[in-house]
Order: C-alpha cells, then structure tokens, then sequence
C-alpha cells in the first residue's frame, strides 16, 4: 500500500508504477491498466506453444481456483504475432479459467522490456509492480507472492 502523498516513479522494477498499457480482449473487448485497479494483477507474457507457460499456467489457475477464483486478475498476453484470437481462446479454455483476460500484446513486449517467455508481473491492488519474474512458475512460488497481496485493504 502506498502513502498518502508519495510520489511512485512509474517504471518496470520492483516497487514502481507499472507502465500504462491498451490491449482488446477477443471477447471482452478494450482493456488497460485501470481495468484491473482494486485487485492484484499478474501479467504473464506467453506463446499458445511454450510448454514451460503451460505448466505454469496450470498451477496459476490451481491457485486461482484455492482463492474462490476472484481474488487476482490474470492477463495473458500472446507475444508471437502469427497466433490468433482463436489460439488464444483455445488456450484460454485448456490452461486457464473463464474470468482470465487474453490479448495479442506484440507492442506490450517492447513497452515491458520482455526478452523472454515465460515473464511474468505481479502488480498489486494500485498498479505497483510487486514481483518480476522469468522462470517456469512453480505453484510454491505463486503462492507466496500472492498471498500477501490478497490481504491488503
């Protein structure tokens, strides 16, 4: 939580104001940073492909679904520009859940410096960037990063 009258430098490390970003949802349309201000948020950057993502996504989901499955945001933004919405979506019903957002985020990548799948964000309940991360999401890990941020007020 932040302070009353502090100032937070809007960048990509831990304890910055995650950049703003504009995405479409191929079912739930236009999405931004504001659509997920209230509830921590983890952007995961993805290919419909990358089997270490689906794994990860997998255990992101089995955590969701322990939290009553509204407790965080999911983003998952698809970095190869051949895929298509209905790769998304696909993917979405296979590894994911129903609520999770899903968007073709090509100029995200360059905006989050992402040099590699699998990179994640967590950004808590007002957009600060709370955790960075490159490697396979073990369930262990999601776990703890996330727990704290589910009890903020």
């Amino acid at each position: 939580t932040v302070a009353p009258g502090t100032v937070v430098v809007e960048g990509l490390e831990v304890g910055q104001l995650a950049p703003d970003f504009r995405l479409i949802d191929p079912l739930k349309g236009p999405i931004s940073k504001a659509t997920f201000h209230g509830k921590p948020l983890v952007i995961f950057f993805t290919t419909t492909w990358c089997t270490p993502c689906q794994i990860g996504a997998q255990n992101l989901a089995r955590y969701d679904d322990e939290t009553g499955g509204n407790a965080f945001n999911v983003l998952i933004v698809f970095v190869d520009p051949r895929e298509t919405e209905s790769q998304f979506l696909d993917w979405k019903n296979k590894y994911g859940r129903e609520d999770w957002y899903v968007a073709a985020g090509v100029d995200m990548v360059a905006q989050y410096k992402v040099r590699y799948l699998d990179t994640k964000y967590v950004l808590d309940k007002d957009g600060i960037i709370r955790w960075v991360d490159v490697y396979p999401l073990e369930y262990s890990k999601i776990k703890q990063v996330l727990a704290p941020l589910l009890t903020q007020k």
